[in-house]
């Protein structure tokens, strides 16, 4: 189980939240401007504090960014479709539920 606390709402501009599971404490921000081309430019980061848990051999830090690497590509790649306006069937434009 992970509890999420929101702690920061911006529509449109900000949303921060820390995640707590497993004797770990995570804080994440994601921000949202404005791009040139008409579109948003996303960026995210967060902080990470953990007491040396490993969960199935590997560290909080590899499965973080084993995560990390895999949602955020697939949220990239369903706003590209989005933005784009894809017609043709594409398993990363379904909604949010296919990220987490």
């Amino acid at each position: 189980m992970i509890e999420h606390v929101i702690t920061s709402c911006v529509p449109a501009k900000r949303l921060g939240w820390i995640d707590h599971a497993m004797g770990v404490a995570m804080a994440q921000w994601v921000n949202f401007e404005p791009h040139k081309s008409g579109g948003t430019r996303i960026y995210t980061w967060g902080d990470l504090v953990h007491s040396g848990v490993n969960i199935e051999g590997r560290s909080v830090e590899q499965l973080l960014t084993s995560f990390t690497e895999t949602w955020y590509g697939n949220f990239r790649r369903a706003c590209d479709s989005l933005f784009l306006g894809s017609a043709a069937p594409d398993s990363f434009a379904e909604p949010c539920a296919d990220f987490l």
